[in-house]
């Protein structure tokens, strides 16, 4: 097995863009590199505070649905016992459609292509 050289590394050199303070790593007379991010941190903090107040209401927004949908499934779920427990003997049956299509040929405001064409879908429904 054969060892592969290793690559040359570049020395560290010295920034020349920016002259160093001879008497150390004071900024005494310049502005310092986090000021000029002061900005858009404080953006960043101001958009941070509408998202935070934007999930605020959206939160509240969800209570308030849980608990409609709370309510409302109650409300179904009524209905359903009210279903099963009230016997409804006025509902309409077989008999009283036969009737009311009787009345609606004598009276003259149905025509018999759609007295025949609701007798069939009510004669496969049954």
């Amino acid at each position: 097995m054969s060892r592969r050289p290793s690559r040359p590394t570049t020395p560290l050199r010295r920034s020349i863009s920016r002259p160093r303070n001879p008497l150390g790593s004071s900024y005494s007379n310049s502005i310092h590199p986090i000021d000029t991010l002061k900005s858009g941190f404080s953006e960043l903090n101001d958009s941070f505070a509408d998202l935070d107040t934007n999930f605020q209401y959206l939160d509240i927004m969800h209570e308030n649905l849980a608990r409609f949908s709370e309510s409302f499934a109650a409300f179904l779920y009524g209905l359903e016992v009210n279903a099963w427990c009230v016997d409804f003997r006025e509902a309409p049956n077989a008999e009283s459609f036969k009737r009311f299509l009787e009345h609606e040929l004598a009276s003259g405001e149905l025509s018999m292509e759609g007295v025949s064409a609701s007798i069939v879908s009510s004669n496969t429904s049954s």
